[in-house]
Formats: C-alpha cells, sequence, structure tokens
C-alpha cells in the first residue's frame, strides 16, 4: 500500500471519529462553520493560557483546518503556532481524531501543567472515551463541568456517570436480587473501573461476593472503606456468622452513637456471645430438631433468666429429673406454674416431645410472667414477615428465636 493510500485512510478514519461525536456535541465558541469535532477550540472557554497574535493566527487557521478535516494541516499550523499550550492542544486534538488513545499521554501532560484549561480537560475526556478509558474520560468531563459550568459539560458529565456508574449499579442491584451474584460482581467491578472508591459500588460487591460463597474477597473489599457505618456493619455480620463475638462487638463499637443501627447490633451480640458460652446442655436444646419439655425448660430458664429469681413456695419431688443438669430449669418452671408436674407420680417426663400448641401457650404465659412482649404468631403453615412460626415439634432454634426477640434493645430481623 502506498503512502498516498495510508494518508487517505487515515483522513477517512478521521472523518469517521467526527461523524461518529457530532450528534453529542453542538459547534464550539469561535469555529467557523464546518463539522464541529467533539470539543472545542484551543482559543475558547475558560482557563486558555494567552497566546500572541501571531500564535493565536496560527491556531485559528489550524482550527479551521480541523473542523474540514485535513488533520496534516492543522497539525502543521500548530507547529507554526510556537510551543505554546494552546498550539499544544491543537496539536494532540488532531492526532486524538485518528489515534485517541495516543493522545492521552501529552493530553494528561498539559491538564497537569494547565490544570484551569477547560478545552483541554474537555479534549481529555473525549478522547480517554474513544479509547475505552471510562475513569480518565469520567474524571475529566468532571473537571471541565467544574471549570467551565454550561449546561452542554455539565450534561455530558451526568450522562457519563449515569451510563458507567448510575445505570450499572442499578443493574449490579437487580441482579444481586435476581440470585446472580456472578452478574453484580461483574457489574460493580466494572463500575469500580469507571469510578474507583465508588462506596455504593464496593458494598454491593462485598455482598455479591459473600452470596457467590468467597467470604475472604467481601472482606478485603470492606476494609477499602475504613470507618464507613454500612461497611462496619456488613463486616460485623460476617463476624456474627463466624461466631466471631468479640471481633462483632469491637466492629459495632466503632459505628457513630448517632447511628441508630449501633446499639441493637451490639445487644444482638450480646445476646448470641451469652448463649454460645452456656453450658452444653443448654447449647443441645438450642440444637435439638424436636424440642422435649426438659429441653424447652432449659430454653426458658436460660433465655428469661427472671424466671430464676422469682421467689417460689415449696416445689414437690419431682423423681424423673433428679440426676439432670436441667433440675434447677425445670423445678423453676414448675414453681412458676408455666409448665406441670404429674402430681400422682411425681414426674415431669422430660424427654416427651413439645407440640406446637404447648410451646406457643407456655411462651406466651413465660413471656407475661416477665414482663416481656408477647410474639405475634403466623397464622396457618408458611411463615410471614414479622411473625414466628412453630413446627410440630418445633426446633430449638425456633423456641430461641422467639426468646431472643423480646429482650429489651432486641434486633428484630
Amino acid at each position: 500500500m502506498t503512502r498516498r493510500s495510508d494518508a487517505w485512510l487515515g483522513r477517512l478514519a478521521g472523518a469517521a471519529f467526527l461523524a461518529a461525536m457530532v450528534g453529542c456535541a453542538t459547534a464550539p465558541v469561535g469555529t467557523r462553520g464546518g463539522t464541529a469535532p467533539p470539543f472545542p477550540s484551543p482559543l475558547s472557554g475558560p482557563g486558555h493560557p494567552p497566546a500572541s497574535e501571531r500564535a493565536r493566527n496560527h491556531i485559528d487557521r489550524g482550527w479551521r483546518a480541523l473542523l474540514a478535516g485535513r488533520l496534516d494541516e492543522a497539525s502543521h499550523r500548530a507547529v507554526q503556532a510556537g510551543n505554546t499550550p494552546a498550539a499544544r492542544l491543537l496539536s494532540l486534538q488532531a492526532k486524538a481524531v485518528e489515534d485517541p488513545g495516543g493522545s492521552l499521554d501529552g493530553l494528561h501532560d498539559l491538564v497537569e501543567t494547565q490544570p484551569e484549561y477547560a478545552s483541554a480537560w474537555i479534549t481529555l475526556s473525549f478522547a480517554a472515551e474513544k479509547a475505552g478509558e471510562e475513569h480518565a474520560a469520567l474524571t475529566a468531563a468532571h473537571r471541565a463541568a467544574e471549570l467551565w459550568g454550561s449546561r452542554r459539560w455539565i450534561q455530558r458529565a451526568a450522562g457519563l456517570e449515569d451510563r458507567w456508574v448510575g445505570s450499572r449499579l442499578a443493574q449490579a442491584s437487580s441482579a444481586l436480587e435476581a440470585g446472580d451474584a456472578e452478574q453484580a460482581i461483574r457489574l460493580a467491578r466494572a463500575t469500580l473501573a469507571a469510578d474507583p472508591g465508588n462506596r455504593r459500588a464496593i458494598l454491593l460487591l462485598a455482598r455479591a461476593e459473600l452470596d457467590a460463597g468467597r467470604t475472604e474477597t467481601a472482606l478485603a473489599e470492606l476494609r477499602r472503606l475504613k470507618g464507613d457505618p454500612d461497611a462496619l456493619l456488613l463486616e460485623g455480620r460476617i463476624a456474627e456468622q463466624g461466631e466471631r463475638w468479640t471481633n462483632a462487638m469491637e466492629l459495632y463499637q466503632q459505628l457513630p452513637d448517632t447511628d441508630p443501627r449501633k446499639n441493637p447490633a451490639l445487644e444482638r451480640v450480646k445476646q448470641r456471645w451469652r448463649i454460645a458460652n452456656l453450658p452444653g446442655y443448654v447449647q443441645a436444646a438450642i440444637r435439638s430438631p424436636s424440642l422435649t419439655r426438659g429441653q424447652l425448660a432449659v430454653l426458658l430458664g436460660n433465655l428469661l433468666p427472671e424466671l430464676l429469681s422469682i421467689p417460689v413456695g415449696d416445689v414437690p419431688l419431682i423423681s424423673d429429673i433428679v440426676d439432670l443438669p436441667s433440675q434447677r430449669e425445670i423445678v423453676a418452671v414448675v414453681a412458676a406454674g408455666l409448665m406441670r408436674a404429674d402430681p400422682i407420680e411425681h414426674t415431669f417426663a422430660p424427654q416427651r416431645r413439645v407440640t406446637a400448641a404447648d410451646a406457643r401457650k407456655i411462651l406466651d404465659a413465660a413471656l407475661l410472667r416477665t414482663g416481656r412482649p408477647a410474639p405475634r404468631w403466623c397464622q396457618g403453615t408458611t411463615r410471614q414477615p414479622g411473625c414466628f412460626l412453630l413446627s410440630d415439634p418445633p426446633t430449638g432454634q425456633q423456641v430461641t428465636s422467639v426468646l431472643m426477640s423480646t429482650e429489651e434493645g432486641a434486633f428484630h430481623e
């Protein structure tokens, strides 16, 4: 292929670039007809450095050549204008038309030395967008809007922000809600490529990584938001799931005192820490898949400790609990009238399974006796938000959840 053919193809590519961008650009200040490029003249807008009359003349002619697609002439005029910021920008604009990526280093250098030069920032934004450098394009667009507060540049920055940040975050959130954690991760990471440090994207990414089972990756993301309340709460939740109660309390303590979520979170962890340190027979009751009468008494006595301090009269000997570690709790619930022992056989039947109906009745009476609010029971066999459902027989965890929810300051799911 001849040099003339190469030049012709270069001009054709440049014309295609201009044509593609015309739809998002209006004629900038200082142009005289022709097809407007997506960036303004080097001599227009706020912050353009001063130039001599001779330099301005060459830059103006070079700009008109650029408008007409004569890129070589525009570059030649930039050289004739001398070593000035406006001349450098004209040269870089001509290069950006043919090779957006190749112009980026020069544009970055120019805005670094001329940070108030709005036209340079705008050119950098468009070249970076065309080259696929979203972060550079978005950063430059925002800076240009600050310097040159016209509606056009403000709308451009807002449009890029919506396309690369707002829309992606909305899609990522929807994907996570739909159970597609991997899609949410891809979109959150794409958002962070355009806007590194975006807290919403980091939080969403951490949640998606958790859903994907990558806890350590999620924690690494959250630690980028050191001190952020939402990050502390999520990191605390992870610590709770790992039963690292002290770690969870330390994280929640860092929340501002004005954060309404602080005290409920601390109370919840204290509850769970206390339960985790209860004796083995209590832990067995909590984990029981089908609660017995003895295990229900154990949960009532340990999760409603007020029952153990209620003064009671004489309690008849109950023969089948003498050697049980739960003897104290069983005696307390019988003395409080919450559960009955057989008055003839003097037995409690601690191994008998509890029905859901009996458990609800006993729990209501126990909470009333200790001055705590009664739970709202679900109607039917389907659990709904805000109510408690017991299987038949109930599990230890179901009863534990009911009793924990009634503590002062308890956190309600």
